[in-house]
C-alpha cells in the first residue's frame, strides 16, 4: 500500500516516475529512509559512498547494496545516473539522487508541502526527464561528496564541530549579488565576477570559529587562466568587506579558502599561484592539498600547503 504521503501527491496531481518491474511494492526499512535522507543531503552518492556509510559489514561484496538500491529505483524512490566508463577500468556503478517518490516521503517526515520541498533533480522530475549531467559535472560533484564526508568523520575525531555547511545547491542563489571587480592586469578590462565557490563551512574549534571555503579541483581548470581569476576574486572579496555582511561573520574575522587537489604536485602549483597573482600578501589566506594527502591526514595533520609559507599546516 502507498502512504499517506503518495496518495496525497497522486490528489494533487503530483507525478513520479515508478519504472516497469516485476518486483511487488516494497515497505521501506529503517535503512531506506536513511539512505534518502543521505541522497537528499549529499545531492548525488554513487554505491560505494552508500555502501560506505550504510552497509558496512555486509560481506557480499556489495550484493545487498546493488540489489536494495536497484529496488528503490524502480520503484520511483531514486534516481539513477550512469556514470562513464572508461576502459581498461572496472564499471564504477552508478550514481544516485533522490526522485519524486522519495522527495514526497521526505516532505512528509518534515511536515512540509512537498510542492515547496527542494531537492536536486526536482526540475527534471516535474518535467520527467532523465537526469541529464555531463561526466565531468558528476565526477566533480561525487569528488565533493567525498571531501565533505571526509571533513565531518576528521571532525568528529578532533572533537569538533561542523555547524553550517553550505554546497552548490544552497550558494548559488548568492551568485547575483556576491560579486567583485578586478583586473587581471593593468591593461586589462574590468571584470565583474561572482565568488562561486564549491561550498562553504563554518568549523567550531576550541580555538573558536572557522570560516571556509571549499573548492574542489580535478586539474581540469587552467592555472594561468581560471584559477587566476578565482584568486584574484577571492582576495579582492575579502578585501571589501562584502563576506562580513553576507555570511554574518563577527568583524575582523576573516577566511579561508581549502582547496583538494587531484594531487600533491598540483596542490604545489597551485599555492604558487596563490603567490603569484594579485596581492601576495593576502596569499596566506590560500591552503592547498592532494587529495590523498587529504584523506590519510586529520584537522590537526600538517598536510596543507599554505601560500607564502615554505611549511606545512594544520587547520587547528
Amino acid at each position: 500500500m502507498p502512504s499517506d504521503a503518495v496518495i496525497k501527491a497522486r490528489q494533487s496531481g503530483y507525478r513520479y516516475k515508478v519504472r516497469a518491474t516485476t518486483a511487488p511494492p516494497i515497505k521501506l526499512t529503517p535503512r531506506d529512509y536513511q539512505i534518502l535522507e543521505a541522497v537528499h543531503k549529499y545531492r548525488v552518492l554513487h554505491r560505494a559512498q552508500i555502501c560506505d556509510l550504510f552497509f558496512e559489514g555486509v560481506n557480499d561484496e556489495g550484493g545487498s547494496a546493488r540489489r536494495r538500491l536497484s529496488l528503490l529505483y524502480q520503484q520511483g524512490y531514486l534516481e539513477r545516473i550512469p556514470r562513464f566508463i572508461s576502459p581498461p577500468s572496472n564499471n564504477p556503478g552508478p550514481a544516485y539522487r533522490l526522485a519524486q517518490r522519495g522527495a514526497v516521503i521526505l516532505a512528509e517526515q518534515r511536515n512540509v508541502p512537498h510542492v515547496t520541498f527542494n531537492y536536486w533533480g526536482k526540475s527534471e522530475d516535474r518535467d520527467s526527464h532523465r537526469t541529464n549531467i555531463g561526466h565531468a559535472h558528476l565526477e566533480h560533484n561525487l569528488m565533493l561528496t567525498d571531501i565533505r564526508m571526509e571533513f565531518e568523520r576528521q571532525a568528529k575525531a578532533a572533537n569538533c564541530q561542523i555547524e553550517t555547511w553550505l554546497d552548490y545547491f544552497d550558494l548559488r542563489a548568492s551568485w547575483k549579488t556576491e560579486r567583485v571587480t578586478i583586473r587581471l592586469s593593468q591593461d586589462s578590462p574590468e571584470e565583474d565576477l561572482a565568488i562561486a565557490p564549491d561550498g562553504y563551512f563554518v568549523l567550531l574549534t576550541e580555538k573558536g570559529r572557522g570560516h571556509f571555503f571549499l573548492e574542489a579541483d580535478r586539474g581540469t581548470e587552467t592555472i594561468d587562466r581560471q584559477w587566476k581569476r578565482k584568486i584574484m576574486s577571492y582576495k579582492e572579496y575579502l578585501r571589501s568587506g562584502k563576506f562580513h555582511h553576507h555570511y554574518q561573520a563577527t568583524p575582523g574575522a576573516g577566511f579561508r579558502v581549502l582547496t583538494v587537489a587531484s594531487s600533491g604536485r598540483r596542490s604545489d602549483n597551485l599555492q604558487l599561484a596563490a603567490e603569484r597573482f594579485g596581492t601576495s600578501a593576502l596569499a596566506s589566506m590560500f591552503l592547498f592539498v592532494g587529495l590523498d594527502e587529504f584523506v590519510d591526514g586529520g584537522l590537526d595533520g600538517r598536510i596543507w600547503r599554505r601560500g607564502g609559507s615554505s611549511e606545512m599546516q594544520s587547520l587547528l
